[in-house]
């Protein structure tokens, strides 16, 4: 049951980056420009980070592109990075809407401790997400990750 309810939260965590106050049980949680990081209770955190990997930024074309991917690794309370998914998307805006077109994902097992077991990608509206199951020997754990695309194209 405990290990259940920690996979639950990770995921409402992960894929609620908007809503601070969701991380209030937890601990702190900091943010720059293209950085975030979730401190949970027990010591261990999520580095979720965005890149831009290319964009359309021709004056003349009535809808822009922008693809990117945002990353999101979880590190044990000692540092020692353990798994992570990544979400690449690209989209559609042209300054008044937003539209996700495509969405895969990719992963990495930086323990030999775990490994990857499944993976989905997906995209809704203007935002792409991937979702990856990592097993250990004692626990299995999702962590999902969204990346979004606003009207004026500023990923996040």
């Amino acid at each position: 049951m405990k290990k259940s309810l920690f996979s639950v939260i990770i995921v409402l965590l992960v894929s609620v980056f908007a809503v601070p106050s969701a991380y209030a049980s937890g601990g702190d949680f900091h943010e720059n420009a293209k950085k975030r990081i979730i401190y949970l209770a027990d010591g261990s955190y999520i580095v979720s980070t965005v890149t831009e990997e290319n964009a359309n930024t021709s004056p003349y074309a009535a809808a822009k592109t922008k693809s990117g991917s945002k990353t999101s690794t979880v590190y044990s309370a000692t540092g020692t990075s353990l798994y992570s998914i990544t979400v690449h998307g690209t989209f559609s805006y042209n300054g008044s809407s937003a539209t996700a077109k495509s969405s895969s994902y990719s992963h990495a097992e930086n323990s030999p401790l775990w490994s990857f077991s499944s993976g989905s990608a997906s995209v809704s509206g203007a935002t792409a997400t991937a979702s990856g199951t990592f097993k250990s020997a004692l626990t299995t754990k999702t962590l999902t990750v969204s990346l979004s695309c606003s009207a004026n194209g500023t990923l996040s």
